[in-house]
């Protein structure tokens, strides 16, 4: 039976992960040859061991809000709800004004969105409210059974499986002894839906984003990274363009002043070595190496040997020298 377009009960929010406890994901046949298992159950002493439902089972709720009454036929709905708790997807979509993806038990408002959140595999459906359902053909599923308050013979089935079926016939006192088997088991577990506007959402989500997963929030990290590293970059990826181009022009321009400079200086030098006169450059008694043979420069005074001085006479014709008192013509050093 379906239950649809009732008010609900506003749980609370549930905006992060919640894990519930383990116990939680056994499933409980009703007997040992059911072919039905429910999630999210206990065991209740008071009615002899029946199995019913459990709040311990479900995401917080806020203070004050009452517990249903057994069974749960759809407890209410989170809101704001943005994240289903672990090991549960979004299993379906509703939007306010649109068909929605499944009979959804509680009504939505104005510019409202629910999505049903389930176990991983099973899709979402409405028998006696919201509920999540799966058929387990070729798995393994960990099963228990009530005692009381306790839970036995905890363990693994696995399908298909074969089921051995022992009957007495007490009359004749026969035993009889049948094998069935079973390929497959239906598996139900509670929905729980969470409803959101898009004012709920990360601001990096646009409002056409319809369900809360991961990857919302994943690409607002990222678009924010993303922005951060840019800005980042820009503030530490040192000199801005302008600054680049106007270092350049400055580099450019001191090295043609030096270029400049260096030929003044060039040109400056082999001028003034055009104008000296040759060897002009070249210290006393020092001999000229431009010219096309060695020439003496001499020093600045003739030097003689010592004794009287003696102007020089240009010696006669015939190699004789003048008659000077006796003494010997002056010679050059």
């Amino acid at each position: 039976m379906a239950f649809t377009n009732q008010p609900g009960t506003l749980l609370g929010p549930l905006t992060t992960t919640w894990t519930m406890p383990a116990s939680c994901s056994v499933y409980m046949p009703p007997c040992s040859t059911c072919d039905q298992g429910f999630r999210g159950q206990s065991c209740n002493a008071i009615s002899g061991g029946q199995v019913q439902d459990n709040t311990a089972c479900w995401p917080p709720v806020t203070k004050g809000v009452a517990s249903p009454t057994w069974p749960f036929v759809g407890w209410g709905f989170y809101s704001p709800g943005l994240a289903c708790p672990a090991g549960y997807t979004t299993a379906c979509t509703a939007v306010y004004g649109q068909r929605p993806e499944w009979d959804t038990q509680f009504t939505l408002v104005s510019s409202e969105t629910a999505v049903g959140c389930c176990p991983t595999g099973f899709t979402c459906g409405n028998i006696n409210g919201n509920t999540c359902i799966a058929t387990a053909t070729s798995t393994a599923v960990p099963t228990a059974f009530c005692d009381g308050s306790d839970l036995t013979d905890s363990g693994t089935e696995t399908f298909p499986n074969v089921v051995t079926i022992t009957q007495t016939n007490t009359a004749s006192g026969e035993v009889d002894v049948s094998t069935s088997t079973r390929t497959a088991m239906m598996l139900f577990a509670p929905m729980f839906q969470l409803n959101f506007q898009a004012s709920d959402l990360p601001a990096s989500t646009t409002a056409s984003t319809t369900r809360p997963s991961p990857t919302a929030s994943s690409s607002q990290q990222s678009t924010t990274s993303a922005a951060d590293g840019d800005r980042t970059s820009k503030s530490s990826g040192g000199l801005s363009s302008g600054a680049r181009v106007g270092l350049g022009v400055g580099i450019g321009l001191g090295v043609a002043f030096l270029l400049a400079l260096s030929g003044f200086v060039y040109y400056y030098r082999r001028s003034r070595r055009v104008q000296l006169p040759l060897g002009g450059e070249l210290h006393d008694n020092e001999v000229s190496e431009a010219a096309d043979s060695p020439k003496v420069v001499k020093s600045p005074a003739q030097v003689y040997e010592m004794g009287d001085y003696y102007a020089p006479a240009e010696l006669p014709g015939d190699g004789h020298g003048g008659d000077h008192g006796g003494h010997a013509a002056a010679r050059y050093v």
